[in-house]
């Protein structure tokens, strides 16, 4: 009987254990998109615009380095900027990751393409133990739209009659 409670305490103590040493290896960074599933970008056939997606380390104690990698780009029309595709977000900090998206002229109505990207941080130490590290996915929807319904629209303002009225009544008195 003795044995078995031993066992019991020896293996609660190890869990125990092995829970406390976990927690002082969390590192919380996380992505945010501006666009998702119920909000995708929307753009026009042959337009084209910069996305900032806005990487975050905000949790732990240390600073992190994320390495980008674009997992899914749309059928080619999603592109990511920077030469180097590596980020040192400090702790505490935010860093934007500009992906440029670009839809051909030839692109069909109300098509939908997924964009994704995966953020694996790289570690910092050389050598030494085995080190566990996170990563993080994140996707959205661009969807293909007509010219006034794009992200990018911007309606021109009517003429304004009242103005050129105005004008020639204080051009006669």
């Amino acid at each position: 009987m003795e044995k078995i409670i031993n066992k019991k305490l020896g293996m609660l103590f190890g869990v125990l254990s092995l829970l406390i040493m976990i927690t002082t290896f969390i590192n919380a960074f996380g992505v945010a998109t501006p666009y998702w599933d119920g909000y995708p970008l929307k753009l026009a056939p042959g337009e084209s615009m910069i996305v900032n997606l806005d990487l975050q380390n905000m949790v732990g104690n240390e600073n992190v380095t994320l390495r980008a990698n674009l997992t899914n780009n749309g059928g080619g029309i999603a592109n990511l900027t920077d030469k180097n595709l590596d980020y040192f977000i400090p702790l505490g900090k935010e860093l934007n990751v500009p992906i440029k998206i670009e839809i051909p002229k030839d692109a069909k109505m109300s098509g939908i393409y997924q964009i994704a990207l995966t953020f694996i941080q790289v570690s910092s130490k050389k050598g030494g133990m085995v080190r566990v590290t996170g990563g993080v996915t994140t996707k959205f929807p661009v969807k293909i739209v007509n010219p006034k319904e794009s992200k990018l629209y911007k309606a021109t303002p009517p003429k304004n009659k009242i103005s050129l009225v105005n004008s020639l009544t204080i051009l006669i008195i």
